[in-house]
């Protein structure tokens, strides 16, 4: 016995794909990781550095004047929090802050772009 989609919901399902495809982004599999992202910020007190997301492990590989750093997330009541207790980078939207060596440099905006270490 076959049940028919009521017309609402194949609409819907029909429609998915055109979804998917506005946001110029490919849809990725549910059981694929994220491919990782990486975006450039440049702080208002001239301080630059880059930041590269993976999802999983849940881990932000920062590029930093002083070097190379991985940190792992940690809990935050909004945005994205990652921090291995010497330095933090927080990130809600696209605007970051970066807290090294007890400095902090605010609202960072960043842009999406190629990672330096490809």
């Amino acid at each position: 016995m076959k049940f028919p989609l009521p017309p609402s919901l194949l609409s819907i399902l029909l429609a998915l794909p055109a979804w998917a495809g506005e946001t110029g982004q490919q849809a990725q599999p549910l059981n694929q990781p994220l491919m990782p992202r990486t975006y450039v910020y440049d702080c208002p007190d001239g301080y630059t550095f880059s930041a590269r997301f993976n999802d999983p492990p849940h881990q932000v590989q920062l590029l930093l004047p002083a070097g190379e750093m991985i940190l792992p997330r940690v809990p935050s009541a909004s945005g994205a929090r990652y921090s291995n207790g010497d330095i933090t980078f927080w990130g809600k939207g696209e605007v970051a802050m970066l807290e090294e060596n007890g400095l902090e440099h605010r609202d960072c905006p960043g842009q999406q772009a190629e990672a330096h270490w490809q």
